[in-house]
């Protein structure tokens, strides 16, 4: 199957889960039982689409040295049954060896933010399994919060305990997924390059015949001065799904500048500034195509493409190639000076 023809497919499965939704919540009021028919919506696609030898129920983990020693019950659980038949099952409901177990998912009506949510639950999940069990725990959701929210909330929940994040968290309605690998590629001790992608949303993403995802583009949301901030990412990524291990794949090391107002508020300007009215006037450019998007103007500085993007807070620069650095620094302090000019206001210059 062609690439677009598999995206165009899971489009058509996705819009199916929501009419099963949709169905269920003509019929059912009460609150517990639209949970347990969502969980049955997501694991008859699951099983639908899980390939074999895997089986999909749900159930409990178990360790194998002790009964006593058991997960929270799991509202999807896909285990190996080639490694061991379930210790108990009867219908939809298994008890799994955990070296048999892949899988766990907590579904929620609603991936819910704040104490007793479903964020926190799925959190609570996770931690039932380690460091007892290596299952991997995801999320699942029909609904949530934004995705900047959905970050908050996650900070909240874990409290800067990384390793109590799932695996993965997906929210249906607002169509994004976060990803957490649980382990880390090598790096040199001088290596200061990033080989994990982070928090990023806006991307695009491409799975390989190989079993490999790469990540491009998008924004990664970061934490300065207690505030939270997004800057265009800048290289690819790729996460193994055997391994579960990240690398990143392009070593671009392109310029990256923000230019904002030193008080560090908003630019108070209508209408809001337009790129091109950026430009520097001093070096000579060459206008390049763009994306047809009001905010971003190209341009070529030397043959070297130069995007800017304006936001409501920040000028972002960035010079996508290699430019003598007195020139790179004459490009971003040009336009610094014509955002200073332009809204009246004192601005300053960081590298990304």
């Amino acid at each position: 199957m062609a690439k677009k023809e598999e995206w165009t497919y899971w489009q058509i499965v996705s819009q199916g889960m929501e009419v099963e939704d949709r169905r269920l919540r003509m019929f059912v009021r009460h609150k517990a039982s639209l949970g347990v028919g969502r969980e049955h919506i997501l694991r008859k696609l699951l099983t639908e689409q899980t390939p074999e030898p895997y089986r999909v129920n749900t159930g409990f983990v178990i360790h194998p040295a002790s009964s006593r020693v058991t997960s929270g019950q799991c509202d999807v659980l896909v285990y190996d049954p080639r490694v061991s038949q379930p210790l108990y099952r009867i219908d939809e409901f298994a008890v799994v060896s955990a070296d048999a177990a892949r899988i766990a998912i907590e579904v929620r009506s609603k991936m819910s933010l704040g104490d007793d949510s479903g964020l926190e639950q799925v959190t609570r999940i996770h931690r039932s399994m380690r460091p007892a069990f290596p299952t991997q725990v995801f999320g699942f959701g029909f609904r949530g919060p934004t995705f900047e929210n959905f970050v908050a909330g996650v900070a909240t929940v874990v409290k800067g305990d990384i390793l109590n994040v799932p695996e993965c968290v997906a929210v249906h309605k607002q169509n994004y997924i976060c990803i957490r690998s649980t382990r880390r590629a090598a790096m040199p001790e001088n290596a200061t390059a990033p080989r994990v992608p982070g928090w990023i949303w806006k991307h695009t993403a491409e799975l390989f015949a190989d079993g490999t995802i790469t990540v491009r583009g998008g924004e990664v949301v970061e934490d300065r001065d207690g505030k939270r901030h997004f800057r265009r990412n800048l290289e690819d990524f790729a996460l193994d799904l055997a391994t579960g291990v990240w690398r990143r794949v392009t070593e671009r090391h392109w310029g990256q500048w923000r230019v904002r107002r030193a008080d560090g508020k908003r630019f108070e300007i209508e209408p809001l500034l337009r790129p091109e009215g950026l430009v520097p006037l001093s070096i000579p450019t060459e206008v390049l195509p763009c994306e047809e998007e009001w905010n971003r103007a190209r341009v070529a500085v030397e043959g070297v493409p130069v995007e800017l993007t304006v936001g409501h807070r920040e000028v972002e620069v960035v010079v996508e190639g290699w430019l003598p650095e007195a020139l790179a620094r004459r490009v971003v302090e040009e336009v610094r000076s014509r955002t200073e000019a332009a809204t009246g206001q004192l601005c300053v210059l960081e590298p990304v």
